[in-house]
């Protein structure tokens, strides 16, 4: 068996699929240990691993912040290095096979790489919007003043893994160390019964981006006429009692997704890629409300739309407009047809299962004597 060290950072949506693959690697018998900030240590607890807190620059997904500052504290955050050698002395101290590390962890991945560790990427989202993002756009252009080059660090990885399916990331081609292991199942075995009066889910991120509480009001205001259920979270940023509740909704901040997807006829959320693959897991059409236009939240609306199984709002828009829009997800039996058959895709090949196999690869050729990799896979790049 093996031993394991993740590095990641609670952002949100990147943590069910990071949690999920070192779960999986737990269940094989591996010593997993999650090298990451205070708030990920329950999560790691639950998943069966250990934890080692990290050191380094520290980010609050809940603090409100302008496009300015949320660019320089984020990409300050990407590109640290002092998190890379806290993750170093961690991957030595507990003998760590391989370390896995967050695809936008780009400082403690060239830490990592240049101490000689085999280093596996963990990309929680688009491979097209990733590639956007290390590109010449300001997100890339500031980590590169960081010091934190993207494409370069990408490159020398033994393994990119990549959480997503090809129905919602079409990207071509590949990282040439990279394989497309599909999106990790939160839900196994999950399909949705939708009862009546339709349940509609309403979930627009655990984190804080601009305008989410009238974006919420917006959404509530518009499905109140409707003759349908409403069950609303609202979060870590929102509380309840800010928003005007309609008689057909019940507005938690926190509820488990899962029983409610099992009878839900449609969802509204942000399009963040956890939230949208899950509720897809469920075969549940959805309508996309993308909170920031920087992010991969409109790239992954747009495909959500383009597959059929969904539709895409600017997050201006009225209530009337999305009633409308709910109203047709509803009535046209065409999007729940189109989500079904993405939901059968996705829980026929659970990325948590396929991301394991790889990293078992990884860690024997790591070894001076152990399997070999598949014909499939590719060879473990040097980080020298």
């Amino acid at each position: 068996m093996s031993t394991v060290l993740l590095v990641t950072v609670d952002l949100g949506g990147n943590i069910p699929p990071a949690i999920g693959i070192a779960a999986e690697l737990a269940r094989r018998g591996h010593r997993v240990v999650v090298h990451a900030d205070e708030p990920v240590r329950a999560r790691a607890a639950a998943a069966g691993c250990d934890f080692r807190r990290a050191d380094g620059v520290a980010y609050d997904p809940l603090i409100a912040r302008g496009t300015v500052r949320t660019l320089r504290e984020i990409t300050r955050l990407f590109a640290d290095r002092s998190r890379g050698r806290s993750a170093v002395e961690a991957a030595r101290s507990v003998g760590a096979d391989v370390v896995l590390v967050d695809a936008l962890l780009l400082g403690a991945a060239a830490e990592l790489e240049a101490a000689g560790l085999p280093t596996v990427l963990l990309g929680h989202t688009t491979w097209e919007y990733l590639r956007r993002s290390f590109g010449p756009g300001p997100v890339g252009a500031l980590l590169r003043m960081r010091g934190a080059s993207p494409l370069p660090i990408v490159d020398r990885a033994a393994r990119v893994l990549l959480l997503t399916d090809g129905s919602l990331d079409p990207a071509d081609p590949l990282p040439r160390n990279a394989v497309r292991v599909g999106a990790v199942l939160q839900d196994r075995d999950a399909a949705s019964t939708p009862g009546e009066p339709p349940t509609v889910l309403v979930s627009l991120s655990s984190i804080w981006y601009p305008g989410m509480r009238e974006v919420l009001q917006r959404v509530l205001d518009g499905l109140a006429p409707l003759p349908v259920h409403l069950e609303v979270t609202t979060g870590r940023t929102i509380a309840p009692d800010e928003l005007r509740v309609p008689a057909n909704a019940v507005v938690q901040p926190f509820t488990d997704h899962a029983p409610l997807l099992a009878a839900a006829s449609a969802v509204v959320g942000h399009g963040g890629h956890s939230t949208t693959t899950r509720a897809l897991e469920h075969g549940v059409p959805i309508l996309v409300l993308p909170m920031h236009p920087m992010l991969d939240q409109p790239m992954i609306g747009r495909a959500v739309a383009a597959s059929g199984a969904g539709l895409t709002l600017r997050k201006s828009a009225s209530p009337a407009a999305i009633r409308d829009a709910v109203e047709r997800l509803l009535r046209d039996p065409a999007f729940a047809r189109a989500a079904g058959r993405l939901g059968a895709a996705l829980r026929g090949h659970d990325g948590a299962v396929a991301g394991a196999d790889e990293i078992e690869r990884v860690a024997a050729q790591s070894r001076p004597v152990g399997l070999q990799a598949s014909s499939d896979s590719p060879p473990l790049s040097s980080s020298k």
